[in-house]
């Protein structure tokens, strides 16, 4: 309540209504993606690399915190409600037997979202970038030099790579947006780059090689883009069917155990619990006990926790295999099970 009223005595402020509804977007960034905290981690870096210490006496950057904490408050009253815990999100989305010793991979990634003509402006412009290293002794006097966008580009960069290599250790091209708008800058960078020498001699050459570049690079994006687009069309598709047998064959009371939530839960219709939040077998089978779910759904298309291949084999009288669906419409090679869980 107190934080409230401090906010409201001074949020028409032009110099704090800015501040505040950064703080509220970046939490509201945070609620669509877990990996959104990296926004206001990468802005506290580079907050302490220009003011270090002193940025603790800054009343501005306390806004942007209150702010940040108040829109998230909703959410952790409900993940306390939800899963006893108010920091259930740092589960992330991969159990710990899916995670990788090093993350080291996640580099190529850089190559992935890029290749070809642009993965080499990308390297350029970072190369051109990274001229900030040369005065560094100097940002640490001067604090206008600090705001070289160069240097925050890096900063962003080097942080979202540092928390997939340690810390998630396992991901995939849906969980780096954070890089892309950087990667963007720092590839029209090295165009421009490339533009501005070429110019001194010929406007039009150089015009000409830019639009040369840029269609070169287009050309090569689309010949990555269009097959992979068309690969991952029909990719969840058990998912799918599944989600429509369940809605088919059975009650709309009945709840569904499957560890691909919203596809389940749009395609069937029904209450669906993510069974990977359950610590253990033992609060797998205690919801069990208490609820008595319908169906649960096994796949390849989530991480699952190793616990319930084990249960499975283990509880053959307990689960009842109902329908099956593979990647390539045959019976074999199973992508997708659904089992009829059984009570006696």
């Amino acid at each position: 309540v107190l934080a409230v009223l401090f906010m409201w005595k001074y949020w028409k402020s032009p110099k704090i209504l800015p501040i505040v509804l950064a703080g509220i977007f970046a939490s509201l960034g945070f609620l669509f993606k877990i990996s959104g905290l990296l926004v206001p981690l990468s802005f506290g870096i580079f907050i302490f690399i220009k003011d270090r210490f002193s940025a603790f006496k800054n009343k501005h950057y306390y806004f942007f915190v209150l702010a940040f904490i108040l829109i998230l408050v909703p959410y952790f009253i409900w993940s306390f409600s939800a899963f006893e815990t108010a920091t259930a999100f740092k589960q992330g989305y991969t159990s710990e037997f899916t995670k990788f010793p090093i993350g080291w991979y996640n580099i190529g990634f850089y190559h992935t979202l890029t290749q070809g003509i642009v993965f080499a402006l990308f390297i350029l412009g970072t190369i051109l970038a990274l001229r900030f290293l040369l005065y560094s002794d100097l940002l640490f006097k001067e604090k206008r030099r600090c705001f070289d966008p160069n240097i925050f580009s890096i900063l962003v960069l080097i942080t979202v790579s540092v928390f997939y290599i340690f810390y998630m250790r396992n991901t995939d091209d849906r969980w780096v947006y954070l890089w892309m708008p950087f990667i963007f800058f720092l590839t029209g960078s090295g165009l421009t780059f490339i533009h501005k020498h070429i110019n001194k001699f010929s406007k039009l050459f150089a015009v000409a090689v830019v639009i040369g570049l840029l269609a070169w690079g287009g050309y090569a994006q689309y010949g990555i883009a269009d097959p992979l687009i068309k690969n991952k069309v029909d990719s969840y598709q058990p998912v799918k069917l599944a989600g429509e047998w369940v809605k088919d064959n059975s009650n709309p009371a009945d709840e569904i155990l499957s560890i691909s939530y919203p596809q389940t839960v749009y395609y069937s219709e029904r209450l669906v619990t993510q069974y990977a939040h359950f610590a253990d077998v033992t609060e797998f089978e205690a919801h069990l006990a208490e609820n008595q779910p319908r169906f649960l759904q096994v796949s390849i298309f989530e991480p699952h926790p190793q616990w319930i291949q084990d249960w499975l084999q283990e509880n053959p009288d307990k689960v009842k295999p109902v329908q099956a669906y593979s990647l390539d419409n045959s019976q074999n090679n199973a992508a997708l099970i659904i089992y009829e869980l059984q009570y006696s």
